[in-house]
């Protein structure tokens, strides 16, 4: 019996392992098509074109969408990681967990609560470093603004000052305007430019200083001034965000307590009493009473979430 099952797990892993390596493949593929068609239209269109199309998402199918949105979820983690190697970090450290805990009990529901627990734990790692990075470009955003501003007042061209500001300003931040004035000295224009940053980075208080930037570029107006007022506006909000969290921070540690305690409790079980779960896995009713819980736990997350969520 235990000769079968480690057959299955065997061909289980495999059929895994080769499953990603194809998926890596296929996603490697589309990226270097997607390449090659952009580099064929730079031929015919013009800059903000070009920039507005590799940033765009994909409208082909949702199988687009998806690895589009991985793509953008690892760049915005602030690691030097690239999709393909996270997605096999996920794959790894999956497998790992479903064959130690398969070779540990013996049980094979148990490897499939591994490969769950073990590939769903390393993407909310990177989702919460994807916030973690979020959090500190907009902390940066207004000394990067106020740097902007003094620039243009000591008579550079908007164009240098973001030049200067990927080159004196405080990482990570400084590395996108330094992209950015990469792409300028390619020649793209400077709203087409710092709208690629944004679409990049997601944040709220830069899709404003784009919005104003491109307003100047067609109207004209006192940037330095605009710059100054958005960079006083962008710290006042990060006032109230920070003072919001230190007053809700024993809210947020009771909310993440109660979320992952229950999947606690089961793993701990699973693992160490596997005969108080194993009902629930092997008759009907049981697959109900999980799919019950596990849709109460994702509402409550959610609702928890909502809550404790900043708007503004």
């Amino acid at each position: 019996m235990n000769d079968a099952r480690i057959l299955i797990l065997a061909a289980f892993v495999a059929t895994l392992t080769l499953g990603v390596f194809f998926s890596i493949r296929r996603w490697l593929e589309k990226r270097r098509e997607r390449m090659e068609q952009r580099l064929k239209s730079s031929s015919t269109g013009s800059d903000a074109d070009i920039t507005l199309s590799a940033v765009s998402p994909a409208s082909q199918g949702w199988t687009d969408r998806l690895d589009g949105g991985f793509d953008a979820m690892i760049a915005r983690t602030g690691l030097d990681v690239e999709p393909a190697q996270a997605l096999g970090l996920i794959a790894l450290t999956a497998v790992g967990l479903s064959a130690i805990l398969f070779l540990w009990r013996g049980e094979l529901w148990l490897s499939v609560l591994g490969l769950i627990l073990g590939g769903g734990g390393v993407l909310m790692v990177f989702l919460v470093m994807q916030n973690r990075h979020r959090r500190t470009l907009s902390e940066q955003l207004p000394d990067a603004l106020y740097l902007l501003a003094r620039s243009l007042r000591a008579g550079q061209s908007l164009e240098q000052a973001i030049n200067l500001t990927g080159e004196q300003g405080t990482q990570p931040l400084a590395g996108e305007f330094r992209r950015c004035s990469g792409q300028l000295r390619l020649g793209l224009a400077i709203p087409a430019a710092l709208e690629a940053v944004a679409k990049r980075i997601q944040l709220l208080d830069f899709n404003v200083f784009v919005t104003t930037v491109s307003l100047h570029h067609t109207m004209g107006g006192n940037l330095p001034l605009l710059l100054d007022r958005l960079a006083a506006g962008t710290r006042d909000r990060n006032l109230f965000r920070g003072y919001f969290q230190t007053a809700t921070a024993l809210s947020r540690v009771t909310a993440i307590f109660i979320g992952i305690m229950s999947p606690l409790l089961l793993l701990l079980y699973a693992i160490f009493k596997p005969e108080h779960v194993r009902a629930f896995f092997e008759s009907p009713n049981g697959w109900i009473a999980l799919a019950v819980a596990a849709a109460l736990q994702i509402i409550g997350i959610t609702w928890l979430y909502r809550l404790l969520r900043v708007d503004y």
